[in-house]
């Protein structure tokens, strides 16, 4: 035995001697520590499961023994009695119908056991186990449904719990699982703390809770509202509505109804200083919940008294719960390994006593051999056509996937060319006002000029006439000279390539970052250069977008040392320079920095991305 059980062991003793003392104190306080499990199973029970070799009489024997320690919340007789469950299905051998039903059922008791024992990844794993046995009881698949839900809820999965609580809410037939699933509605949105949709949901389990006539349900309903109004202090109303509580849930033999009301009464007496009916409430209730093995129940209580203790000076009592809360804590991230070898245990029990009845059957599956040999070929050719169907489901589901990237990768480059489009059109359009105003404006004016040079009359009216017409052609001849680069007179370099950039973004899921430095030095380039290396960055990413499959592209300028240094990077999927013949893209490019007296360096690898560099003396 470990030190840390040990000290469990000691404490247990303390809070029964406690309850021993003030026992006499029961009956006028009206509270009860119970020694052992007050289960109430009947013996003719009992001893029908333990007479009955009908398997399917089993089941039902077993069903029905499970749900009275469901009523009770032993996790303990749960586990067991679904586990058996388990065991007796997996091993009968076809002599009933609807074995995923009861299969079903069995991982669904184990599971309500493991949820109320705080184990909620095994939970969760025995109710997922039962939902993939597609059964049709509509009643069982609502529970199951539940269960999932409860164990994401106390995993605080919110976002997976809420839609499986609001759907059984809404679509379930039974007003008592309907009713549940509003109250963990309820208390999720609690948990968010929105304190509307929590009362609007609250009001809706106690309004279904009744119709139904299930007052457990009713009563924990009850209890939840009356936690939700409880602000920490004494309020004289609630606390008889919490007596009330429990006296009906004592007399109905709801026992962890009634330990979970004594634990809001103690915490009542807390608030009130009486500290004597506090100890003594809260201690019943822990042995309690020790005795019957809620390790959830047991956390809580651990919790309270720790803060009780700690509040009247007792930091010994304090100390020791928050070790023991601790050890609890470990014990339930080990049990996990503990219940598979428990598991295999009652597996070797159940063999053992099915041992006795399989002679029994010898005689019938004698009978079913016969029938298996004509059945196997059915099962081949059944097995055969399944994996031909999964194979054709891959196949349409790869056929779709391909169809999907061709609409993209169409639609891409759709975009791109929009844009280019819209770019190279706004460039033709200048270059057609540039050449309309030096071929016909520029013309007309210059055959004026010629006419009147060949005029003798030299009068200062003529000879202003004439210079205002020189200086009329010398603009005209100008303006058509610079219209295609009127864009990059009118706004700063850097301005233009990052307004591109953006109509880039927003049409492209890859994300593009333009970083120019210093920007002032940037945008005092010669125009014609800025024309031809903004002509470049747009060649450089409308192939990066069509081609490199990039999520992130980079693009700096920089001048330094009467150098502009253009560096463009991106994350696709590159390209072996030795295997890829250059382009009329990438010619183009080299062609255009060549003419500027510039150098372009690419540095592409296949699967690591991109980097192109140039440099252009300014």
């Amino acid at each position: 035995m470990t030190r840390l059980d040990l000290k469990k062991l000691h404490l247990f003793i303390v809070f029964f001697a406690i309850t021993l003392a003030i026992h006499s104190q029961q009956s006028s306080a009206g509270y009860t520590a119970f020694a052992t499990n007050p289960a109430k199973v009947p013996k003719s029970l009992l001893d029908s499961l333990k007479n009955e070799s009908n398997p399917l009489s089993r089941f039902r024997l077993i069903d029905t023994i499970s749900k009275i320690h469901l009523k009770y919340g032993f996790t303990d007789s749960i586990i067991s009695y679904g586990q058996m469950l388990q065991r007796e299905v997996e091993f009968n051998r076809g002599e009933f119908v609807n074995k995923p039903y009861w299969l079903a059922k069995a991982y669904y008791i184990t599971g309500v056991g493991k949820q109320l024992n705080g184990l909620f990844d095994p939970a969760l794993g025995y109710h997922l186990r039962a939902l993939e046995l597609n059964i049709q009881d509509a009643l069982l698949l609502d529970q199951i449904q539940l269960g999932i839900a409860k164990a994401y809820y106390s995993k605080r999965e919110y976002e997976k719990a809420l839609p499986l609580f609001l759907s059984i809410f809404e679509d379930s037939k039974d007003l008592s699982i309907s009713s549940k699933a509003a109250l963990y509605t309820s208390l999720l949105y609690r948990a968010k703390g929105e304190k509307s949709e929590s009362e609007q949901f609250l009001l809706a389990a106690l309004g279904k809770a009744k119709k139904a006539g299930n007052d457990k349900l009713r009563m924990i309903i009850e209890l939840s509202e009356i936690q939700m109004i409880q602000n920490g202090e004494y309020d004289e109303s609630l606390f008889n509505r919490l007596e009330n509580i429990k006296n009906e849930a004592l007399a109905g033999d709801y026992y962890d109804v009634y330990t979970e009301v004594v634990i809001e009464i103690g915490k009542m007496y807390m608030a009130s200083g009486n500290t004597d009916a506090a100890n003594m409430t809260l201690s019943m209730a822990y042995t309690n919940a020790i005795q019957w093995n809620r390790w959830q129940l047991e956390k809580r209580l651990q919790r309270v008294l720790t803060k009780f203790y700690s509040d009247q000076g007792d930091y010994k009592n304090a100390y020791a719960l928050m070790t023991q809360y601790t050890a609890l804590n470990e014990r339930i991230v080990k049990n996990q390994n503990y219940n598979a070898v428990k598991e295999l245990e009652i597996k070797h029990e159940v063999d053992k006593i099915e041992q006795e009845t399989d002679r029994q059957r010898l005689i019938k599956n004698s009978l079913l051999i016969g029938f298996l040999v004509l059945l196997i070929p059915v099962i081949a050719l059944l097995v055969t056509y399944y994996q031909k169907l999964k194979t054709q489901i891959a196949l349409n589901e790869s056929q779709e996937e391909v169809n999907q990237q061709k609409v993209t990768s169409i639609i891409k480059d759709q975009e791109l060319k929009l844009i280019k489009a819209s770019v190279e059109g706004e460039e033709k359009e200048r270059k057609r006002l540039a050449q309309e105003l030096h071929d016909s404006i520029g013309g007309n004016l210059a055959s004026i000029k010629l006419q009147l040079a060949t005029n003798e009359t030299q009068s200062p009216a003529y000879k202003n006439i004439a210079k205002q017409l020189d200086d009329t052609y010398e603009q005209v001849r100008n303006l058509s000279h610079n219209l295609t680069a009127k864009k990059f007179e009118q706004n700063a370099f850097t301005q233009l390539v990052a307004e591109y950039i953006g109509n880039i973004n927003s049409g492209t899921e890859a994300t593009i970052s333009f970083n120019p430095h210093p920007e002032e030095k940037v945008n005092t380039v010669e125009q014609h250069i800025q024309v031809e290396v903004f002509k470049v960055i747009q060649e450089l990413l409308t192939n990066t977008l069509k081609h490199a499959k990039a999520t992130n592209i980079e693009i700096h300028l920089n001048v330094y040392d009467q150098k502009l240094t253009v560096l463009f990077e991106d994350d696709g999927v590159g390209f072996d320079l030795d295997k890829v013949t250059l382009g009329m893209g990438l010619s183009g490019m080299k062609n255009r920095i060549k003419a500027i007296d510039g150098t372009m360096f690419i540095d592409a690898i296949s699967n690591r991305g991109t980097a192109v560099n140039i440099e252009i003396p300014v």
